[in-house]
């Protein structure tokens, strides 16, 4: 890893659009968040400018970018991971992708910690009936995939276990049923911390390794509706 390692990371795979410029052994990190539903193709190249200017660096002082991979909104996924692979071939940069859930179980052992016996659940919305779900240990290590599960399966699998809940989609989950008495909550975990996502990136890279583009984690198929009429010939009345 070289000794001054600048990493430009960025999110908008939640609910929000989130830049960082961060310098790996000095630990400074530049960073800007804005909560914010759509938006983030307009707002993330002029961040990511705004940012790289008050850190003192240009683009080309960049080594090395990070990117939220999901899973996420699809839309947003797609503006981030777009974004951070035009910007890893015009600067000629290796890119490294992090799961949104990797990331926020990263930001809650920054400054928490777990009952005895305790596992960390990293709960996110889908916008739908289910939950995007993955289960860590006090050591950060995922301890199974991650899910796109109903309510009913994260009772029926997880209601018995001591677990910990953070992420952004804890209040829809509170709202939708009975809660176990094994399970607590910790809200404070809507976006993910663009800081921690460029530390995680520079945890993963190998320059020794061959580089991969990171690929979207979709844990559910997008959105599409079917059109109820067959779409006409142009010009024709039938």
């Amino acid at each position: 890893m070289p000794a001054a390692l600048r990493i430009l990371a960025l999110d908008t795979a939640m609910a929000g659009c989130s830049v960082a410029v961060c310098g790996v052994n000095a630990k400074s990190c530049v960073s800007e968040s804005v909560p914010m539903n759509r938006g983030q193709s307009e707002e993330l190249i002029p961040m990511v400018q705004r940012v790289i200017d008050r850190a003192g660096l240009a683009f080309s002082d960049i080594d090395l970018i990070g990117v939220t991979s999901g899973p996420g909104a699809f839309t947003g996924l797609r503006i981030g991971l777009s974004s951070a692979r035009a910007l890893a071939l015009a600067l000629s940069k290796p890119v490294i992708g992090v799961t949104t859930l990797s990331v926020l179980a990263h930001q809650f052992f920054e400054s928490g910690k777990l009952e005895s016996g305790e596992g960390l659940a990293v709960l996110l919305e889908t916008k739908r009936e289910d939950f995007y779900l993955q289960i860590f240990d006090s050591s950060v290590q995922d301890l199974g995939m991650p899910q796109a599960l109903s309510r009913r399966a994260i009772e029926s699998a997880y209601g018995k276990h001591k677990i910990l809940f953070i992420g952004d989609a804890l209040e829809r989950f509170r709202g939708s049923g009975e809660v176990s008495s094994s399970w607590r909550f910790k809200d404070g975990y809507e976006l993910a911390d663009p800081c921690i996502l460029a530390r995680r990136a520079a945890a993963i890279y190998d320059p020794a390794a061959a580089l991969l583009v990171p690929e979207p984690l979709y844990l559910r198929e997008a959105d599409v509706s079917v059109p109820k009429r067959k779409p006409g010939t142009t010009g024709s009345n039938k």
